[in-house]
């Protein structure tokens, strides 16, 4: 199933989005949910560095840059949904 189709069908609270995806790419991604979904957070994550596309990286909720720290992982997750409690190890 194409990931807009999911967040239709799903309304998630949060996108977690590689950049580099076969069918439609996290720019893309972020585009749409910006656009369909402009209070829905997006936290991007890609073993890229950011600044090749400012214009699309500035809607991003976050950015986590690969191998993912899952302590940083939790924490973003914390940060963008609260209600969410993280667990700890």
């Amino acid at each position: 199933m194409h990931a807009k189709s999911v967040l239709h069908e799903m309304r998630p609270a949060l996108v977690v989005t590689d950049l580099r995806m076969p069918v439609c790419d996290g720019w893309d991604l972020l585009a749409f949910c910006h656009e369909r979904y402009p209070h829905l957070p997006v936290l991007i994550m890609s073993g890229d560095s950011l600044g090749s596309r400012p214009e699309i990286e500035s809607l991003a909720a976050g950015f986590l840059e690969k191998p993912i720290d899952v302590k940083n992982f939790r924490s973003e997750i914390g940060r963008l949904i609260p209600h969410v409690v993280p667990r700890s190890r």
